[in-house]
């Protein structure tokens, strides 16, 4: 497919989203701020589209926020009105309350500086997955159904309703996926328990760290590359600290890879990390990412 053809899937495919709204809702969405890119990074105008949220965010100094970090907070401060302060999938999936995360009185949006980045599934496999970038304004809520919104707010074991199962499911198989993916990386082994000890292990992570170093900074708006890379991210903090291991050895911990989608976003962006989380500073400076608590 085309980069043409892929624009107007996508264009038909939104259009088709609007249509689903009531009038009420349409009207108040043409309000909401929201711009999409291909993978590689090409922008993909939008009708009605105010700006391009991308080039917006690509002029400010930007973080892609952890689900410890104060980002209400440091978002709220006068002082930091001109940075941008990007939500993505992580803190989303680890949240049970999706209202209040993106709703609740914490969150302020008199600076306009938070934006949500996810990668938008189109309904027809044949266009492929784009990146969507919105900002958090007050016409954000728009883009939920209420049913969709009540059952996101809900502790995830009560959430019954067939999207809220079918997101599991898939989300459950993708955290299986990943799990492949990173044993084929360590030198395609069955379970972690057959990794060797660090020390053992020198060639590999200074093979893994190289890459990562040459890597990183050509992943700038290339989120495949990102992703790629990310992933060598993580493989080499189970390389070094023997106890990340027992945490990925959990089948039943679905957000394990969480810090490694919040690295995927900060090269993607080419931003900074808002998080107090060791094992995250650790992989973000294997990539020469910036982490930090708090924004000075």
């Amino acid at each position: 497919m085309t980069g043409e053809e892929q624009y107007r899937k996508v264009l038909s495919e939104y259009e088709q989203f609007l249509n689903t709204l009531t009038e009420e809702a349409r009207r108040t969405i043409a309000e909401h701020a929201v711009s999409f890119c291909k993978l590689d990074g090409e922008y993909l105008p939008m009708p009605h589209e105010k700006e391009n949220l991308f080039e917006v965010v690509s002029q400010r100094e930007r973080y892609v926020v952890d689900t410890n970090s104060n980002w209400q907070a440091e978002s709220a401060r006068p002082e930091n009105r001109d940075k941008a302060f990007i939500l993505g999938q992580t803190i989303i999936d680890e949240q049970d309350n999706m209202r209040g995360l993106l709703f609740g009185p914490k969150v302020k949006l008199h600076n306009r500086n938070i934006f949500v980045l996810s990668v938008f599934h189109a309904s027809d496999p044949s266009i492929g997955n784009v990146m969507m970038l919105e900002r958090l304004d007050a016409h954000y809520a728009s883009v939920f159904d209420e049913t969709s919104l009540r059952e996101g707010s809900k502790p995830r074991k009560e959430r019954k309703d067939a999207k809220s199962l079918e997101y599991q499911r898939q989300f459950k198989a993708g955290v299986e996926h990943e799990r492949q993916v990173i044993l084929l990386l360590l030198g395609k082994i069955k379970e972690i328990s057959e990794l060797p000890v660090p020390k053992e292990l020198k060639p590999m992570r200074a093979r893994f760290l190289a890459f990562i170093r040459k890597e990183s900074p050509e992943c700038s708006g290339d989120y495949l590359r990102a992703v790629g890379v990310a992933r060598y991210c993580y493989a080499l903090l189970l390389a070094e600290v023997r106890k990340m291991r027992t945490e990925f050895s959990k089948r039943d911990y679905l957000n394990v890879f969480g810090d490694t989608r919040i690295i995927q976003n900060a090269l993607f962006l080419q931003a900074e990390i808002l998080s107090g989380d060791r094992p995250l500073k650790r992989m973000a400076s294997y990539a020469g990412l910036n982490c930090v608590n708090k924004i000075s």
